[in-house]
C-alpha cells in the first residue's frame, strides 16, 4: 500500500507537547514544543471544526496506540499510511513512542522524513524509543537534518539515550554548528547551577535538622541535670 502520511491538513499544528516535559534531559524538547502553536484559520469555524476533526482522529490513533490488543495497532497503522493530518500524525507519534512496537517501524520512518519540522521531530523522537540501535540511528538522522530545532533535538535524544556512537554522533554535530553548541553549553550551566543551589538548599536544611537536635539533646540534658 502507498504511504501518503504527509496529509493534507499541513496548516494546521496540534500544540501538544513534543515529549512529556520530566527532567533536565529535556529542556531542548521543551523550548521546541512552545513553537507547536496553532495558526489562526482563514475562516475561522471552518478552521475550529477541522481543528476539531483532527484532534478527534488524534485521541482516536493515541488510543489505539496504547490499546493492548495487536488488532488495534494494525488499525494505526492501517490509518496513518492512507494519509492524516500533521496534528493526527503527531499525536500518533507521541503514543507511539510511549507505547515502542515493531509494527510502527515503517510509519516511524517515513513520518521522519515529513516535511513538518514537529511531526519529523516526534518521528525522530519515537524512532529513539526502539532500543539502542534505533536511538543511535534517530540521533544519526536528527543531528544532520537541516533545521536547527532538530538538531538541537539530537542532543536532548542523546541525553535521553546515551551510549558512546550517541555521544560522538553529538560532539561532532556540535564541533560543527558553533551556536547551537553555545546554545546547548547554556542550558547545561543553568542546569548545573540549578543543581548546585539545590545541593545547597539540602545541606542547609540538613545543617539546620542537625542543629535543632542538638539543641533538644541539650534541653534534655539541662532537664536532667536539674531533675531532683
Amino acid at each position: 500500500m502507498a504511504m501518503n502520511i504527509r496529509g493534507a491538513e499541513h496548516r494546521f499544528r496540534d500544540p501538544v507537547p513534543l515529549i512529556p516535559v520530566a527532567g533536565k534531559a529535556t529542556v531542548a524538547l521543551a523550548l521546541w514544543a512552545l513553537s507547536a502553536a496553532w495558526p489562526v484559520p482563514v475562516h475561522a469555524a471552518v478552521g475550529q471544526q477541522r481543528a476539531v476533526s483532527v484532534q478527534a482522529l488524534g485521541n482516536r490513533l493515541a488510543a489505539w496506540v496504547a490499546d493492548d490488543d495487536p488488532k488495534s495497532h494494525a488499525k494505526a497503522v492501517a490509518r496513518v499510511k492512507r494519509g492524516v493530518p500533521p496534528g493526527a500524525l503527531g499525536a500518533f507519534l507521541v503514543a507511539a513512542r510511549e507505547h515502542p512496537k515493531p509494527v510502527y517501524a515503517e510509519v516511524i520512518e517515513a513520518a521522519a522524513r515529513h516535511r513538518d519540522v514537529t511531526v519529523r521531530g516526534r518521528a525522530l523522537a519515537a524512532m529513539a524509543a526502539g532500543g539502542r540501535t534505533a536511538s543511535e540511528r534517530a540521533i544519526a538522522r536528527a543531528a544532520d537534518d537541516h533545521d536547527r530545532t532538530i538538531r538541537r533535538l539530537a542532543w536532548a535524544l542523546e541525553r535521553m539515550h546515551p551510549s558512546p556512537a550517541a555521544h560522538e554522533i553529538v560532539k561532532e554535530m556540535l564541533e560543527h554548528d558553533e551556536d547551537l553548541a553555545k546554545e546547548v553549553a547554556a542550558i547545561e550551566a543553568a542546569e548545573l547551577e540549578a543543581q548546585d543551589e539545590a545541593e545547597i538548599l539540602v545541606f542547609d536544611d540538613e545543617a539546620d535538622a542537625e542543629a535543632e537536635d542538638v539543641d533538644d539533646d541539650a534541653d534534655d540534658d539541662a532537664e536532667t541535670e536539674g531533675a531532683p
